[in-house]
């Protein structure tokens, strides 16, 4: 919309009528997808996600599972999904129970391109339970395996798990000095921009995460004025995206409540 809109006001026109938004392929749903064969029952569970009817999408998940003639392969991928759907409900003892499902898997015995997954998603129920500790060590096996997969090129995967690792040290200190503070803006920037050159949907996503974690650091300094700063910046950069760069609603949410942080904390 924004390349329209410049383009409007240069008074250009297209030769062609350009093709109707419900045309454009969607951006990608997951960093690392599924094998081929699952290609169908993702696309399936991936709607009821969005339909937030989690309960449903495991039944899917688990029916998948009964088929006799998955490969291995195969089979992790459902197991690790299954174990993503359960943290993601809101309800007693999920994550307990995603996590127990979890370590049922024998990391040993997971192929390499699903390898970040695995972890990445461990690191996500340890930080969910509290446990940061346990969640550092773990997203540190992701951020390896990712590396290994891309020959030793950063990709999405790589970025995530680093921002991670960083968010779970973050919590663990209740005030940053400034020194701190500044150590982790540096290091989320240096993330921000190698998720650019990744670009594509998830490129933009994990940017736009690094802009608003930097954010968080400056709240946890005590930084009013730094704060302001960067949460004009964080608008900026997402109102002057677009959905196909991973800059879209998922994203309103944190902003909104970094926003409503800094309204409380640092009031003008």
């Amino acid at each position: 919309m924004s390349k329209v809109a410049e383009e409007w006001r240069r008074g250009y026109s297209p030769k062609k009528p350009r093709k109707p938004l419900s045309n454009i392929n969607p951006p990608k749903p997951s960093i690392t997808l599924p094998p081929d064969s699952l290609r169908e029952t993702f696309d399936a569970v991936l709607q009821m996600q969005r339909d937030r009817k989690f309960a449903k999408a495991i039944r899917a998940v688990i029916r998948a599972l009964d088929n006799q003639n998955l490969t291995e392969i195969e089979q992790t991928y459902l197991l690790i999904k299954r174990a993503e759907l359960f943290r993601r409900r809101s309800a007693r003892g999920v994550v307990q129970q995603a996590l127990e499902y979890l370590l049922e898997i024998n990391p040993q015995e997971i192929s390499e391109r699903y390898l970040p997954v695995y972890y990445y998603e461990l690191n996500y129920v340890h930080r969910l339970m509290g446990n940061h500790d346990e969640a550092v060590q773990v997203i540190r096996h992701s951020a390896k395996a990712s590396l290994a997969c891309s020959g030793s090129q950063p990709q999405v995967d790589y970025v995530a798990a680093l921002a991670n690792e960083l968010l779970c040290n973050l919590a663990g200190i209740e005030k940053l000095s400034t020194n701190q503070a500044q150590q982790f803006e540096n290091k989320l920037t240096e993330l921000r921009a190698v998720a650019e050159k990744c670009g594509e949907y998830w490129g933009g996503r994990w940017a736009l995460n690094c802009a608003a974690h930097t954010l968080q650091v400056r709240i946890k300094a005590n930084d009013a004025r730094g704060s302001w700063k960067l949460l004009e910046e964080l608008r900026n950069i997402y109102f002057d995206s677009d959905v196909t760069n991973g800059w879209d609603s998922g994203g309103y949410q944190t902003i909104s409540l970094l926003e409503g942080l800094i309204h409380v904390l640092f009031p003008q």
